[in-house]
């Protein structure tokens, strides 16, 4: 027969049967949408971050770093869960100090925000490391041939950022996808593909339990 023939048949059907669903398109725009938004937050605020802290003179730039690696350190559910008691419906911020009765943090803007504060740290140490790689002699010629500080910055220093600022955003766009407490915790409606993953894999536990 077929089947016997080809015994995988039944599992590419399976995948192109997914595929199709309307849910799983949903699921999947949501997730990309998702990735390249906190993606580019998330590199925009770290390059900015690690520029202050390569080119600044700062007596803060150890509360600086302190202050960015604090949500590498916390647990998955600690900024979700802070941002809910800040900025949710009860929050200190929104229902206490402006007195907004309906605000809403569930969604796509919370995930964003929240996923982008958890994530900027690792764009920002990445990026970080590179700034301080870069030859000062390459700005300085730059600036000694009469270009001014934007025009170094743009002609000099973001060239040669550029292969590190793709591999900032490539990393922070996969472990925004990868994501599974930040979604489950804030995400509400909005699904993703880590909690649809978690969601099927309930279901099909559950039916497997019941059929024994």
């Amino acid at each position: 027969t077929l089947r016997t023939l080809f015994p995988y048949t039944t599992l590419f059907r399976s995948y192109f049967d997914t595929l199709k669903s309307l849910d799983f398109q949903k699921t999947l725009k949501n997730t990309l949408t998702l990735g390249v938004t906190v993606g580019f937050l998330s590199t925009l605020i770290g390059f900015i971050f690690a520029y202050a802290d390569s080119y600044i003179k700062s007596h803060f730039k150890k509360l600086f770093k302190v202050v960015s690696l604090l949500p590498i350190i916390s647990p998955p559910f600690v900024l979700a869960l802070s941002a809910i008691m800040l900025f949710g419906q009860y929050g200190l911020i929104t229902r206490k100090l402006f007195g907004i009765q309906n605000a809403n943090i569930y969604g796509f803007h919370g995930l964003v925000m929240v996923q982008t504060m958890t994530f900027f740290p690792v764009a920002y140490l990445l990026l970080t490391g590179l700034l301080k790689r870069i030859d000062p002699s390459l700005e300085e010629a730059a600036r000694n041939m009469g270009a001014s500080r934007w025009k170094t910055f743009k002609t000099v220093t973001l060239p040669l950022m550029a292969p590190g600022l793709a591999n900032a955003f490539l990393l922070t766009f996969i472990e925004t996808v990868a994501d599974f407490s930040n979604p489950m915790v804030i995400g509400g409606n909005y699904s993703t593909l880590a909690t649809q993953i978690r969601s099927e894999e309930r279901r099909v536990g559950k039916e497997c339990s019941q059929g024994v």
